[in-house]
Parts: structure tokens; sequence; C-alpha cells
């Protein structure tokens, strides 16, 4: 899961598509002509040997200036196409999501700022293709200067031995010349395509040694029963070399509770909650129920959790393939989530979902999820931060009657509802700086809560 999270989906999908192109089909092909031409540049070299040895001097003395010059090129050429590669990504990943926002773009009517960015992008990747362009071609004008040494020293060779070469000889060696620098100049570029190919294999070979999220722990039967859910100081950072996101929590939910997650963006809400579901490694120790959670398989963890996203997820499929698609409840459970949640545009659990329902009608068939799963620990992420006010009211009196038996924790975006809830964390720069029933801590005059609730 961190993996996807930290990963655009631009970047997968360069991996994954053109990358592996390469070496399914492209790389294989440019290996078996570069020992193609290394039999026939072999087979050339022996024939000329066999004229007049003489000329391979002047062959390897030039071969020797070509090595040189192709480790150089080689150093160049990779560098560019490296560049190549990782600006290509970015451009993708933001085609990919600008198509996947039109609507909120055209809305916006931001159509020219993405315009500009976009053309940012690809002048930074058209800029490192053409250079990488460039420096091959220069690579071409030197192996074409090779042909015109080779040919001189040549020439000047048979006019100094013009009485122990024939006519025929001469031909032969000066034809041979032609078909040995063609075959090198091709196998030249070959070597040169294949070690810049090679970097796809390196790109791949990346992903074989992303971190794997561990299997093993504890499988306990009819966990959990109750859900008292403990931060014990609790630090998280995004990566190493960064300062703490989180640090050093120490709070309690008890079974059932209600709880309200309020901050500024960027104070660390979101972060807080993917603790809960392990989906980074941070110091310190949840406690469910008394059990560390990293005792446990994460499979197994997040099974026991409900999600509901702000951005909700809809799969192309029926009704029930997106409420239920492991097909593990009945009929009557899905069509009673159905229900509690006022989707009545459905007639039957095997009609096609229309991928353009409202925001509102999505986030409602995410919230039948949770509620066909039944499991004792639900989060909702901001879900009410996009909806109209009649499903914010409604996506309330779930949490309130639906998940009466689970304990809730809701980020919250508007506060109109807060009053329902029964514990409120005030989180800002990865501190609970007030944590409180929501009733007191609105009577604060200088309170954080007090504070946000007022400006809205």
């Amino acid at each position: 899961m961190e993996f996807f999270d930290k990963n655009r989906i631009g970047i997968i999908l360069n991996r994954f598509s053109e990358d592996i192109l390469y070496i399914d089909e492209i790389l294989p092909l440019t290996f078996f002509l570069l020992m193609g031409n290394f039999a026939g540049i072999v087979g050339v070299v022996i024939l000329i040997a066999t004229v007049n040895a003489s000329l391979l001097i002047p062959c390897i003395l030039v071969n020797v200036f070509m090595v040189f010059v192709q480790m150089f090129y080689v150093k160049i050429g990779n560098a560019l196409k490296r560049l190549e590669f990782l600006t290509r990504s970015p451009l993708i990943g933001y085609i990919t999501a600008t198509l996947d926002g039109l609507t909120t773009i055209r809305t916006s009517r931001i159509q020219d700022t993405l315009r500009k960015e976009f053309d940012q992008h690809q002048d930074l990747h058209t800029s490192c293709s053409y250079m990488y362009t460039c420096c091959e071609h220069a690579y071409h004008m030197m192996q074409a200067a090779e042909e015109i040494i080779l040919l001189t020293f040549a020439i000047i060779l048979f006019l100094a031995l013009d009485d122990k070469m024939t006519a025929g000889k001469v031909g032969l060696v000066l034809s041979q010349i032609f078909r040995l620098t063609m075959p090198e100049h091709f196998f030249y570029v070959m070597i040169t395509r294949f070690q810049n190919q090679m970097i796809t294999v390196e790109r791949i070979l990346e992903y074989t040694k992303q971190k794997q999220e561990s299997k093993d722990g504890l499988v306990m039967e009819h966990w959990p029963k109750e859900c008292d859910i403990r931060w014990k100081d609790v630090s998280f950072s995004y990566k190493s070399d960064q300062d703490h996101v989180l640090k050093h929590l120490n709070f309690a939910i008890k079974n059932k509770q209600k709880v309200a997650i309020v901050g500024r963006t960027g104070s660390g809400k979101t972060s807080l909650i993917s603790t809960l579901v392990r989906l980074y490694d941070f110091e310190g120790s949840i406690f469910i129920n008394n059990v560390d959670i990293k005792t446990l398989p994460v499979d197994f963890l997040r099974s026991k959790i409900s999600v509901v996203p702000q951005e909700p997820t809809i799969f192309s499929g029926t009704l029930r393939e997106n409420i239920d698609p492991r097909r593990q409840h009945s009929d009557d459970d899905i069509w009673k989530a159905i229900s509690n949640v006022n989707l009545s545009l459905f007639k039957t659990l095997d009609e096609k979902i229309d991928l353009n329902l409202s925001i509102c009608q999505k986030q409602l068939i995410c919230v039948c999820r949770a509620l066909v799963q039944r499991n004792k620990i639900v989060i909702f992420d901001e879900t009410n931060a996009s909806v109209d006010s009649d499903t914010e009211a409604l996506l309330q009196k779930i949490i309130t009657e639906n998940f009466a038996e689970s304990t809730v924790i809701a980020i919250m975006h508007k506060l109109r509802y807060i009053l329902e809830f029964d514990l409120v964390l005030v989180v800002d720069k990865g501190v609970i700086i007030e944590s409180g029933d929501p009733s007191s801590l609105l009577k604060k005059k200088n309170g954080v809560l007090s504070n946000l609730f007022r400006k809205q």
C-alpha cells in the first residue's frame, strides 16, 4: 500500500507498459542483431588479413579510438536516456490526472493554467529527448570519420606496395573495408542501444527490491470483540531524513466511541489514520484490545477495518461486485445496506453501474461496502468534504445509527455535525493540541476547535 501511495500512476503505467515492452521485444532483438554483426565483423577482418596483414594495424588503432569514443558516448547517452525516461513518467502522470479531473478542471476554468503546466512537462521531456538525439547523431558522424580514415590508410598502403598488389586484391580489400565499416557502425549503434535499453531492466529491477509487507503474525478468530484503541508514543515520518509528521502521540479511544479528528490541511490527520491500517511503518505502538497491531498480519488487520475514502472509488461492473466483490454476504444484507443509504435508483444487484454517477451516489456506494462488512472499526476520511448538505446529514445519521456497535473515527472537514461525536481530537503539526467532549471544547473562547467552528 505504501508503494501505491508514494508512486504516481503514470510512473507505474510507464514501467509496466513501455519498460516491459523493451525487455520482452526490443531488447532481445537488439541482442540478436548485435551478435550477428559481431560475427560479420570477425569474418571481414579475417578476409582482409589474408590479403595484407598490415591493414590490421590501422584497423586496430582506429577501433581502439572508436572504443574510447563509444565509452564516452555511452556515459553521456545513458544519462540522457535516463533523463528522458524520468521526464516521461511525470508527463504521462500529468496527462492521466488531467483526464481523470476534466470535469473539475472545466468547472474551475483553469484550462490555461494547466495547459502551461503541461507545456512545462512537455518541454522538459522534449529537451531531454532532443539532446539524446543530437548526441546519437554526433556519434554517427564519428563513425563516418572512421570509414574515411580506414580508406585513406588502405589507399596509401596500396600506393606504397604498388608492385605487390593486384587490381583484384585492391578491389577486394576496398570493398571489404566498406563492408567492415557498415557492420562496425551498426555494431557500435547496437551495443550503445543495448546498453541504453538495459536502463529499462534497471528500472524494473528497482521494483523487485521494493520492501514487502510482512505476512507474518498471529491470526485470531473472532477478533476484535471490542475495539478499545490506544496509541502509545507513536511517531511517524514519510522519509527517514525528514521531520516527523506525527510526534509522540498518546491517546485512547473507547469501544463504540464516535471520534472526530479535526485540524487544518497538513496537520497530520490522514497520517494519523494511516498508522492504524499500517500504511507506513511507524515508531511506537498501537493497541486494539491490548493487542499490538504490529504483531498481526497486515492483510488480517486491514480486513478488520472498514475505510470510506474521501474520493469514492467505483469499479466497472455490477452493483453487487462493487459492494461485495468477494461474494461473502447474502442478498438481504446487501439490500439492507442499500436501503440504509437511500440508493433507490438500483433495481437489481446485477445491474451495471454507470460510472457517471454523482459524487454523492458514489460515496454512498462506498458506505454500503462498509455496512455489509460489519467491522468493529470504521474510518471516514473526510467523506463529507465534497457532498451536499442532504448527503452529509445522511452520512451522519448512518454513523450514529447504523454504526452504533462500531468504533468510528472520522476525519472532519465540515464541522456542522461535530456535536454528534463523543470525542474530538484537534491535531496540529502532528500533535494533539485539544481533545475532549465537543460541547466543552466549543465553549472555550480561544479554543482551537471553537475558532475553526466559527470560521465555518
